[in-house]
């Protein structure tokens, strides 16, 4: 049986009433981002999504991504329509913004910055976003984008090639661990942790909050022996594929995520496989050729477990479900 979670967040609309719906169609889980809220926002809205699942007697796990370090779009508002072709200035977050400015975080102040060179490619949001990088200014960087796509506060970014790597757990993440050891209920939560390469930032989670699963997210190709070992620490893996394509040079994403769902099998953990599913709802509406394609790939390896994120999430998670069905029912 296919198990199924979709990336919760209210800034993309509050479906919590539909919730329940979108449990009777196969949903087994919602994961929460901790970026962008305080360690307190963050418990009262796990305690709000526990009662709703409580009230209504439906079994949802909640999976608590600690995204840990890496640069981030700051505060848009309501958001921005970004325009394929126009210029655009990535500058600091706090500061009063002219047109076609974008707010980041953890970006102009980072050392690893002079990585970067005009002609890379800043990926947003899982590569949902990309733009090329005209000129460089040691207080902004400036884009023309290469697609249209509505921005949003708090959306992730790398430079292609990987040139500012994310680090695991962050101080917000931190914080986050010590107060959740008082959550009255804590059987249906699962920690995630963002940019797994070794077992350290496992281990970290496991003393920091005591008594819950603890999931890596591998998000770059690491050695098959570094990936045992990542995969041994944990109580499962996602594979996220958004943050891995960004990182990786093409032709080796589909040799690591065969490496990983051997690993993954072998050593007994469950895999949750994210991002990239049926990516052309977004434009059409349906499922293109490639998209049944690559799930139809999936679910004969045996992935059995599949995180619903983007666009999907926010547009399409009844339909994304319904797809998903109708291959459980082969």
């Amino acid at each position: 049986m296919i198990r199924t979670y979709l990336t919760y967040s209210r800034d993309l609309g509050d479906f919590m009433p539909d919730l329940a719906q979108l449990y009777t169609q196969g949903l087994s889980g919602i994961r929460i981002i901790n970026k962008g809220k305080t360690a307190a926002e963050l418990i009262s809205r796990v305690k709000e999504i526990q009662h709703y699942c409580h009230s209504r007697q439906i079994d949802i796990e909640i999976l608590i991504d600690l995204p840990g370090e890496k640069p981030m779009i700051g505060s848009l508002g309501s958001g921005m329509q970004v325009q394929q072709n126009l210029v655009y200035t990535l500058c600091s977050d706090g500061k009063e913004l002219l047109p076609q400015e974008i707010p980041t975080i953890n970006f102009l102040n980072r050392p690893d910055l002079e990585n970067i060179k005009t002609g890379d490619i800043v990926s947003v949001a899982d590569g949902e976003l990309e733009m090329i990088i005209e000129e460089l200014s040691t207080d902004h960087v400036r884009c023309r984008a290469l697609n249209s796509f509505f921005l949003r506060t708090n959306r992730s970014f790398n430079i292609r090639g990987n040139k500012l790597p994310a680090q695991p757990l962050s101080r917000q993440d931190l914080l986050l661990l010590q107060e959740m050891q008082h959550l009255p209920e804590q059987s249906s939560i699962k920690l995630l942790v963002s940019f797994v390469t070794e077992a350290a930032p496992l281990q970290r989670a496991r003393a920091n909050c005591p008594g819950f699963p603890v999931l890596a997210k591998v998000e770059n190709v690491i050695t098959a022996d570094r990936l045992d070992e990542v995969i041994s620490a944990s109580d499962g893996i996602m594979l996220g594929r958004g943050d891995l394509s960004a990182a990786s040079r093409m032709a080796d994403i589909f040799i690591f995520q065969q490496l990983v769902i051997e690993r993954s099998k072998a050593l007994n953990k469950q895999l949750i496989v994210a991002t990239g599913l049926f990516g052309e709802l977004k434009n059409s509406g349906k499922p293109s050729i490639s998209d049944i394609m690559d799930f139809g790939y999936l679910h004969s390896a045996q992935v059995n477990a599949f995180l619903i994120a983007g666009s999907n999430a926010a547009q399409y998670p009844l339909e994304t479900l319904y797809l998903i069905r109708n291959f459980n029912e082969l």
